[in-house]
């Protein structure tokens, strides 16, 4: 498949965890690390900057929402801390393999 997909990310927990936030993305930035390891078009990737009302430690997951045959797939999750201010930033999260 070389369409780009929906990836949604949620803060708070994992899919269908009650009071859960969602934010919604594309995976259109261009990746050629991904073609190259799944031969799908270099337009894979994702970038963002979310706003949340969640603050202290928090469960962050991101899954691949299916567009044919197959099911949605996690990606991954990770436990993060969430200042009141803004100081850091979420930069990879991922199954870690290729």
């Amino acid at each position: 498949m070389t369409q780009s997909i929906a990836v949604h990310v949620y803060i708070g927990g994992g899919l269908g965890t009650p009071g859960v936030e969602s934010h919604a993305l594309t995976a259109n930035v261009a990746r050629n690390d991904v073609d190259k390891a799944h031969n799908v078009g270099a337009f894979h990737g994702y970038e963002a900057v979310l706003s949340t009302k969640k603050t202290g430690q928090q469960r962050v997951c991101v899954y691949a929402l299916n567009t044919g045959p197959g099911a949605t797939v996690e990606l991954g999750c990770r436990t993060v801390t969430i200042s009141e201010k803004p100081s850091s930033i979420l930069d990879t999260i991922g199954s870690g393999s290729s």
